[in-house]
Order: structure tokens, then sequence, then C-alpha cells
């Protein structure tokens, strides 16, 4: 059984995202995707957590077809 979360997160990324990395850090089991308009490059990002580029428009249509 794996363990999954999908988060999607436009904008800049909050003051204390690499503390939520750290936290990611100590859950090897479960793997993070997160869809993000953000284009900052960020260091010390554990393996099991997915940045994935994605706009907010790429969002607006995704949930046109879906809806």
């Amino acid at each position: 059984m794996s363990i999954v979360f999908i988060i999607a997160y436009m904008g800049n990324l909050p003051w204390y995202f690499p503390y939520f990395l750290q936290s990611c850090r100590y859950n090897p089991s479960i793997d993070f995707f997160i869809f993000t308009d953000n284009k900052e490059e960020l260091s010390n990002v554990p393996p099991n957590v997915h940045l994935i580029p994605y706009s907010i428009e790429q969002f607006k249509t995704d949930a046109s077809l879906m809806l």
C-alpha cells in the first residue's frame, strides 16, 4: 500500500516551505506531488517530493474539461 498527497499551490511558496520539505523527508513512505507555477529554484528537495510545473491557465483548462 502506498500513500500519495497531491497538492496544487499557485503563487509564491510560503516562508515555512523549507520546514514542510524537512517534514516530508522524515516520511519517505509517502510521495508528495506538488503542482505549482512557482519557478523558484529549490535546493535540498527530498526524493519523495515531486515538483511539477503547472500554471493557473493549465488548471483552468483541466477543470473546464472535467466539469
